[in-house]
């Protein structure tokens, strides 16, 4: 198989939009046999997360209340990369909001897609080095975190056993685990 498009678009609409993304209804028609079908996205801004550790080594957690599991969630900072802004400046931008910690190093380990079949943005991981708190966070008008501080080891336990249970969180924390190996950090 090849990497060369294999579908061309004929139409696309937008069905919905919101504050956070677009849902677009999507008509393409397979090049090599003429099939057509429907598909649907989901369109939004790229957005960014981060595995911070501070200068104790310990890992900077937040956890809050997600709608759609309806429950509390333990992640790692990130949100949505503003327009224009650069991924590592939404990453300093959203570890300081969401936690009020600054980093005086931050590493990027790549990005990913987080659902290639439906979702359009990428998601770009970051690893926060040497991470002090400064200010208190400042919260979007629907967040409302607490920040939590635990052991590396643990961290890699808590992506492990479910109790991170957010598959982007758990996708950052790993690669930020690899670097730290390889790199030998700590």
């Amino acid at each position: 198989m090849s990497d060369s498009l294999e579908w061309k678009v004929l139409s696309e609409e937008t069905l919905l939009k919101t504050r956070i993304f677009d849902i677009n209804s999507r008509k393409a028609k397979r090049i090599d046999d003429g099939v057509i079908g429907d598909f649907f996205t989901i369109d939004s801004a790229d957005w960014v997360n981060i595995t911070a550790i501070d200068e104790d080594q310990r890992a900077v957690l937040i956890r809050q209340f997600r709608h759609a599991s309806q429950s509390y969630e333990i992640e790692i900072p990130g949100g949505t990369i503003d327009e224009g802004e650069e991924p590592a400046l939404a990453a300093e931008r959203e570890l300081l909001e969401e936690t009020g910690y600054k980093c005086s190093e931050l590493i990027a380990l790549g990005f990913s897609l987080p659902n290639p079949a439906i979702h359009s943005n990428k998601i770009y991981h970051f690893l926060a080095l040497n991470c002090r708190k400064i200010s208190e966070p400042k919260f979007d008008t629907h967040e409302r975190i607490t920040t939590e501080l635990t052991e590396l080891s643990e961290l890699f336990k808590a992506a492990e056993d479910g109790r991170i249970r957010h598959s982007l969180a758990i996708a950052c924390i790993y690669r930020a685990f690899r670097y730290l190996d390889q790199n030998k950090v700590f």
